[in-house]
């Protein structure tokens, strides 16, 4: 029926389905009906999903708004309350009691790895028969505390402080004598004492009276019954006190 070219441009093809697309129509009417039946269920079903579409429909929900709790800068946390200072224990050096308001006050440095409590106590009423206010600084080890006595004595009064003095086997000099001598040279140096007193049995010690004498009164507290030893101290312009 209907004479196609078997060659040709794509144009011209186009053109031949137009023509047969007319030619088809108009020989079979069928054709235009189911054509347009086609269309108008198209139609149909499209309307319908629109309709559909445009019920169930929602505008989407508006973006969140910052809050005004969370815009401002969080509160600082309130700093914790300090800790309650320790209370002062005889295993750390304290310092020394305020006495300056006072006259005639005096450190006592005691060499307690010769001496015991009696000579300790005895060196104290010494000088407070001078009317002295007198101060005790207790050089030991530091396992001295661990007996029940000597701790009882060195808490017995505010006005007695405990140096734990290390043992140090690789130096040759003695570490009480060290120590004492370093706590000498520093005390020199407070105003608000009259005198620095030295509870000693040995001659290590001249050197530290001889420096105490430059700066303050010096005073050496012996047992009696070393002469020889109050005689060498006597020679650094200290006063010697002997204990009985």
């Amino acid at each position: 029926m209907f004479a196609l070219r078997s060659r040709g441009s794509i144009p011209d093809i186009l053109v031949v389905g137009t023509q047969f697309f007319r030619q088809a129509s108009s020989c079979f009417p069928s054709f235009n009906v189911v054509e347009r039946k086609l269309r108008e269920r198209h139609f149909v079903q499209a309307s319908r999903v629109q309709a559909k579409l445009l019920t169930t429909w929602q505008p989407p929900p508006p973006p969140p708004q910052p809050s005004p709790l969370l815009s401002s800068p969080p509160p600082s946390p309130s700093s914790p309350p300090p800790p309650p200072s320790p209370a002062p224990s005889p295993l750390t050096p304290s310092p020394l009691k305020d006495v300056s308001g006072q006259k005639n006050n005096v450190v006592l440095l005691v060499d307690a790895d010769n001496q015991g409590i009696d000579q300790i106590k005895a060196a104290v009423q010494a000088l407070r028969k001078q009317a002295r206010v007198v101060q005790t600084i207790v050089f030991a080890e530091p396992r001295r505390l661990e007996i029940q006595r000597w701790r009882k004595f060195l808490e017995s009064s505010q006005l007695i402080t405990f140096r734990a003095v290390a043992r140090d086997t690789g130096r040759m000099e003695d570490p009480n004598d060290t120590a004492i001598g370093h706590a000498a040279a520093q005390l020199c140096s407070d105003p608000s004492l009259q005198a620095i007193a030295l509870l000693v049995e040995d001659a290590d010690f001249i050197a530290t009276a001889e420096q105490i004498r430059k700066r303050k009164d010096a005073i050496v507290l012996l047992p009696q019954n070393r002469s020889g030893m109050a005689e060498i101290f006597a020679k650094t312009g200290a006063q010697i006190i002997r204990l009985r």
